[in-house]
Order: structure tokens, then C-alpha cells, then sequence
């Protein structure tokens, strides 16, 4: 890992950033108008799956009204997850902005970056990503442990010079399993699969510490 400084909540940089950008409240209500001096209307959507779905999307609403953006939840509500991914995947005009969660596994690789991956929802593609994410994958990286090293660390740095997502929170899941069960994996890797054929109990009691 690196010690590079990520994004913190900063009101008056993003104030700052929206006035270069033009985006600027020219008509008195506390909102800004995009540019042109139309009013601007950005779509929010986030699925309502976990307990903390709901106070969050409030959070992000207040805070982004704070720096003068007028952002709406897409249909006025939190949306059920599949509707999210069917609209998020669809490219629907009625999301502008969203918040989705997803499992990582164990493998650190930023393989979900590369502009062919599925989970790429952002769309994010740019030439330096696609020969950072080559040169992790590549051949010297796999004999060459410093390489690698290197390669992860100039990942991590672009990622915050132009991040395409910026994540909120990281969740670690923890199964447990008894010593007397064999043959059980509780890996998250989609090509590792326990065959409960092959499970087995090697005692009829559980296995106390």
C-alpha cells in the first residue's frame, strides 16, 4: 500500500471546483445552473438493500445541496438492487450518478477497471489505465515481485489523480467452519466451488478448542 492522501470531505474545494467549472447559482434559489444557465438536475440512484442505504443517500443529498447542487434520487426512491444493475448496465438517462456494492474476493489485481470487465460499471477507459493494468498482469510482473510492487503503487496513484469511482466503505465477510467439516472451501473466488458431495463431517460432535 501506499501513503497517498485520498479524498476527505472539503465543502469549500468543491464549491471552488464547481465555480471554475462554471457552475454557478445565477438565478438566487442556492443551486448552481450548469454553464449554459439552465438548471441543472443531477439523478442519484442507490439501491435499498442494506440498513444504511436510506440514512446515506440523505447524507449525500444534504451534502451535495450544501455546496449549491440540486441532486434527486432517480424516481424519487431508493431502488431494489436488480432494477439499479438493469439500469446502471442499460446506461438509463435516469441515473446520472450511483452507489453500488460488489465483492472483490482475495485477488488485489484492478482487473474490474479494464475496459473490457463487466464490472467496469463507471465505463471508466483511458490509455494510461490500460497500460497500467497490461503491465500488472504482465509477464515480468508475475517473475519480478519488485515490478509488481511498483506497478500497484503507480496504480494506486492515478486512481487518485483521476479517480473514476471513489469507494465508501470496505466490508470484510468471515465464515466459520468447524474443524471436523473437510473438503469445505468459503473462498469468494467464482472459479473455486465447494462440491457438497465432497464435504465431509470427521467427527459427530463439533471439535471444541
Amino acid at each position: 500500500m501506499t501513503n497517498k492522501k485520498g479524498f476527505y470531505y472539503d465543502p469549500e474545494k468543491a464549491k471552488q471546483l464547481l465555480e471554475e467549472a462554471s457552475y454557478k447559482d445565477t438565478d438566487g434559489d442556492g443551486l448552481g445552473e450548469d454553464p449554459d444557465g439552465k438548471k441543472l438536475t443531477i439523478n442519484f440512484a442507490i439501491s435499498s438493500g442494506g440498513e444504511v442505504d436510506e440514512p446515506l443517500s440523505q447524507y449525500f443529498l444534504q451534502s451535495w445541496k450544501d455546496v449549491g447542487l440540486d441532486v434527486k434520487l432517480t424516481d424519487g426512491r431508493l431502488l431494489e438492487f436488480q432494477n439499479l444493475v438493469d439500469r446502471v448496465t442499460s446506461d438509463d438517462d435516469g441515473v446520472d450518478i450511483f452507489a453500488m456494492g460488489w465483492s472483490v474476493g482475495a485477488n488485489p489485481k484492478p482487473e474490474n477497471f479494464s475496459r473490457k470487465s463487466q464490472m467496469n460499471l463507471a465505463r471508466y477507459a483511458t490509455k494510461e489505465s490500460d497500460e497500467i493494468l497490461k503491465a500488472i498482469s504482465s509477464k515480468q510482473a508475475f517473475e519480478d515481485d519488485n515490478y509488481l510492487k511498483e506497478q500497484f503503487k503507480k496504480w494506486q496513484q492515478y486512481t487518485v489523480d483521476d479517480p473514476s469511482e471513489i469507494p465508501l466503505r470496505y466490508s470484510v465477510q468471515v465464515t466459520s467452519v468447524n474443524k471436523r467439516i473437510k473438503a469445505f472451501n468459503a473462498s469468494n473466488d467464482s472459479t473455486v466451488t465447494t462440491e457438497w458431495s465432497d464435504v465431509e463431517l470427521t467427527a459427530d460432535n463439533p471439535v471444541a478448542e
